[in-house]
């Protein structure tokens, strides 16, 4: 069984993209506020690679948005054997 996303689909939807950013914000503990410039957003994310608990909170969020609640697993639709969560017995 193949785990497969289709992640050009994902990519061209913008609500992706918001969902990501902000997950990876929120899970980062991130102050938007305090990135103004260019060296705040570097020291910003030199933090993130220094603390492993903050690195993997980030991981774990992310791939929670690329995840598609309405399939098992880490795939998508047809990937997954065409059943979605909820009608594996139908």
């Amino acid at each position: 069984m193949g785990r497969k996303l289709d992640l050009a689909a994902r990519m061209k939807n913008p609500w992706f993209w918001i969902g990501l950013v902000s997950v990876a914000l929120t899970a980062l503990g991130v102050d938007p506020r305090s990135l103004v410039s260019w060296p705040a957003l570097a020291s910003c994310a030199l933090d993130v690679l220094r603390n492993p608990v903050q690195l993997a909170t980030a991981a774990l969020a992310v791939l929670a948005v690329f995840a598609d609640p309405t399939t098992p697993g880490l795939c998508d639709g047809a990937a997954c054997g065409g059943k979605q969560a909820g009608k594996a017995g139908q």
